[in-house]
């Protein structure tokens, strides 16, 4: 496995004219977070004396550094030369970057696998005890798909994935399982199986396969077809927020508002109930600013 270093454009981290909050482009993480409350990107913008602290964002984290933890740094000049000789690379967590509907879009998908300059597949891992294929994971994928074209990358035989590892119920089976998915072989047989699903898919007039297990360590693989029709027409609604050609939209789900930590804080003029009582709020100092500090508590 490869991590592409980072390159040291300075022009892409300046605010871009025309985008909101002064961002100098959209993360795709962001605009697929868009469909779960959009208005809670909005806050978060407009509230930076949040600190949020979530196990679950903890576990998210812990689980993509170990997945990524044995990768060897490369340079795009050594990317090149072995994609010009035809070689399988797999690369995690490198940044990709385009334009989509006049808006740069950037993106760190967490592998990908080319043969040469063609994108065979495009997976994202996601550390969850609910194993859906909702529309922000399906969106992510394919938005990745859509930077990787924009890059330059052959997309006709293309397939997303997406995997979910259930999330341990407490700590102690966290720091477990979390080690275990460097140790135990779990990312080389995600790839195996998505591979396969990815043949499957492309002999198949099907647009969809999901490959559940009843393996602890195996999860829910979700396989579908690159599709970028669909992905830049839920797109443009999204970025539509982002180029201020409207504002942004609260979600219609109470039990959404009820894990906010901005309703929790009292920033949230549009919550549908009060926060869980699990939340708590409380003034902190850190790196010398004060700050609100949200904290989930697992158990009450």
């Amino acid at each position: 496995m490869r991590i592409l270093t980072d390159d040291q454009d300075g022009a892409a981290k300046a605010p871009h004219p025309g985008l909101r909050h002064g961002v100098p482009g959209v993360g795709v993480s962001t605009l697929a977070s868009q469909w779960y409350c959009e208005l809670k990107i909005d806050l978060k913008y407009r509230h930076p004396e949040l600190s949020i602290v979530s196990p679950a964002m903890e576990r998210g984290t812990e689980g993509h550094g170990a997945f990524s933890a044995d990768a060897v740094p490369m340079s795009r000049e050594e990317l090149e030369a072995r994609l010009r000789d035809g070689e399988d690379v797999y690369l995690q967590e490198s940044r990709f970057r385009a334009p989509i509907h006049d808006a740069p879009v950037v993106g760190i998908p967490d592998l990908v696998h080319l043969r040469g300059r063609e994108a065979r597949l495009v997976l994202e891992f996601k550390f969850s005890r609910r194993d859906d294929l909702f529309i922000d994971r399906f969106i992510q994928a394919q938005t990745y798909g859509l930077l990787l074209e924009g890059s330059g990358y052959g997309m006709n035989e293309a397939v997303c994935v997406v995997g979910v590892l259930k999330s341990p119920a407490s700590r102690g089976a966290d720091e477990s399982k979390m080690e275990s998915l460097r140790k135990d072989g779990v990312l080389g047989t995600i790839l195996e199986r998505s591979a396969a699903l990815r043949e499957r898919l492309l002999g198949s007039p099907r647009h969809l396969f999901s490959l559940r297990t009843t393996e602890e360590r195996s999860g829910t693989l979700h396989a579908f077809r690159y599709d970028p029709a669909t992905a830049r027409r839920h797109l443009r609604w999204a970025l539509d927020y982002w180029l201020e050609r409207r504002e942004a939209v609260p979600t219609k789900h109470a039990s959404k508002c009820r894990s906010c930590a901005f309703n929790a804080a009292g920033l949230c003029g549009k919550a549908r109930c009060g926060p869980d009582p699990r939340i708590s709020v409380q003034p902190v100092i850190l790196d010398g600013r004060p700050m609100l500090e949200v904290r989930w508590q697992e158990s009450l």
